[in-house]
């Protein structure tokens, strides 16, 4: 209700603000819909709700399907149809399908290690720039917005370098991300973590298999820590009011 009030009072107080909001919603949502209507135009899905995230600030969604057809029969399928995927790929025992609708890229995976069933995985992503719109933010803003380094959470030591970013719209908005560390070793980002955790105000209630759990102001902040290929790797799960 707090925060229903608070998009009243703003509506009411600035109209440009509540354009530009209604904006961004709708593009956060505009995958999800593409995938519904590519979903209905290749007969590929019914009665399934895409799952909407944000990849490095994009607003994207996929679509995960179980076909009771051999994946030989599903892409003869596809192929006898037209649609956005202009090429493919096959790596190992998955099939890659890539393409575009407008400025939204498109990809559909194919697994080919079951002989009776097709998993599907369907995904879309649009730039950020594009998803804006044309006119409603400077060029060096939309450019800023898609950089992945933008996103690092200022929690975190110097020196990171952020591999993956994933936002769901879930209850609390969360948002998964993957770091790594050149120059500094598990022992030394665990220490350096634990000290800027708990001068924020951070407090640790466990460790579990190697995932650190924090809390402060009823949110949760969970990582855990691993050395891949001489390089420390950092996983974070935290809600996207961090940032």
């Amino acid at each position: 209700m707090q925060v229903i009030f608070l998009k009243i009072v703003f509506l009411f107080t600035s109209i440009l603000w509540y354009d530009d909001v209604a904006a961004s919603i709708e593009a956060e949502q505009a995958p999800a819909a593409l995938l519904r209507d590519v979903c209905r135009e290749l007969t590929l899905c019914t009665n399934v709700a895409p799952v909407s995230f944000q990849l490095f600030g994009m607003p994207s969604a996929f679509v995960v399907l179980n076909l009771q057809e051999s994946p030989e029969q599903f892409m003869r399928r596809l192929h006898g149809k037209p649609s956005p995927f202009s090429q493919f790929t096959r790596v190992g025992n998955q099939v890659f399908y890539s393409g575009s609708l407008g400025q939204t890229s498109l990809q559909l995976v194919v697994d080919v290690a079951s002989a009776h069933t097709s998993h599907v995985l369907l995904s879309a992503t649009t730039p950020v720039s594009a998803a804006l719109g044309a006119g409603s933010r400077s060029d060096s803003e939309a450019v800023s917005l898609s950089l992945p380094g933008r996103r690092v959470l200022r929690l975190l030591p110097d020196g990171a370098r952020l591999l993956m970013d994933i936002c769901y719209a879930d209850s609390e908005r969360s948002c998964h991300q993957v770091y790594t560390y050149a120059h500094l070793s598990t022992q030394q980002l665990a220490s350096e973590l634990k000290a800027t955790l708990m001068a924020a105000n951070w407090t640790a209630q466990q460790v579990a298999a190697g995932l650190a759990t924090w809390h402060r102001h009823g949110r949760t902040l969970q990582y855990f820590l691993a050395d891949v290929s001489g390089h420390t790797t950092l996983y974070l799960a935290a809600p996207a009011v961090l940032w």
